[in-house]
């Protein structure tokens, strides 16, 4: 690899985005695999979004099957109706965790919230 990040960056959509009504979405997002990569940005676009709040956090695994997806100490505030129509991003340092990460979600009492998350490694 060069070092020069526009030349080596991947981006992958980690979760579609959709209209989430009454129910988080029901699979975590797709996992991640950063070998090769120093940095990943996680970039969470919340929609309007009615209720009590959506948890963002990222997970780590050394396994691509994640079968013990422990947390990697990364995540956003608590969303609140106040925070929506925003884009909010997290930055994960590769060197410091386990080779796969993925996005998971809470939703406390949602009502609707459009959702989606990509990420981008560099």
């Amino acid at each position: 690899m060069s070092n020069h990040p526009g030349n080596d960056s991947k981006m992958v959509v980690s979760l579609a985005t959709a209209d989430y009504t009454t129910t988080a979405p029901t699979t975590a997002s797709q996992i991640i695999d950063t070998r090769g990569y120093q940095w990943a940005r996680f970039d969470f676009n919340i929609g309007t979004m009615a209720g009590t709040g959506i948890d963002c956090t990222i997970q780590q695994d050394s396994d691509s099957a994640f079968g013990s997806g422990a947390a990697t100490g990364v995540s956003l505030p608590t969303l609140t109706t106040a925070n929506d129509n925003t884009v909010y991003s997290l930055v994960i340092n590769c060197a410091q965790h386990e080779r796969y990460l993925r996005a998971i979600w809470t939703f406390d009492t949602v009502t609707a919230s459009n959702l989606g998350v990509t990420c981008t490694l560099i």
